[in-house]
């Protein structure tokens, strides 16, 4: 038990470092900075709090990130899900060459996605906008995303389909009421 605690607080020091680092960094100045770089500040300054509040419009930058965020997986979650459900469970044409075409853009590395989806931006007039971004972010990580909630969706038991069925759940039901529920961890995956 002491060798595996010393291990442990070791690691937990190891991860813990770069936060203090920053944190420490933070408050000090540039002259500070370059006379001790990893000890704590002699004199403590919170010049460059306040000039990343004064310049860097951080409000607005968060607001942004909130903004995106919402719009981002909502659409994602409801999408990715739907379509593992749909692959997983449903019996539909060219279901195997959808998973298999999910599967080679994830093969693909994103670099080679990125000049084409660029471009695809600048002729719907979205680049450098918040709805650009989020069409950005579904093409990139939906194709993942569908495809692990796939794998998990191919996982749950056909029974809990066939008890809802009988006890006269629709389709939708079935998603909504029975099969995100029992999905949950990999949602919050």
């Amino acid at each position: 038990r002491i060798v595996t605690a010393f291990f442990l607080v070791l690691i937990g020091i190891i991860f813990l470092t770069p936060f203090y680092y920053m944190f420490v960094t933070s408050l000090k100045t540039m002259d500070g900075y370059i006379a001790e770089k990893f000890l704590p500040p002699l004199r403590l300054s919170m010049e460059n709090y306040i000039w990343a509040f004064a310049t860097q419009d951080l409000l607005v930058n968060f607001r942004n990130n909130l903004v995106i965020l919402v719009f981002t997986l909502l659409p994602f979650l409801i999408i990715t899900s739907g379509a593992g459900f749909a692959i997983a469970k449903l019996n539909f044409p060219m279901r195997k060459l959808t998973l298999f075409i999910i599967s080679a853009v994830m093969i693909l590395p994103q670099m080679v996605l990125t000049v084409p989806l660029y471009r695809e931006l600048v002729q719907m007039r979205l680049l450098n906008s918040i709805i650009g971004l989020v069409l950005v972010y579904l093409a990139y990580f939906g194709p993942y995303s569908a495809y692990l909630m796939t794998t998990y969706f191919k996982n749950v038991p056909d029974t809990y389909i066939e008890a809802a069925l009988i006890d006269g759940a629709g389709l939708w039901r079935i998603f909504g009421s029975v099969m995100i529920p029992m999905a949950r961890p990999m949602v919050m995956t």
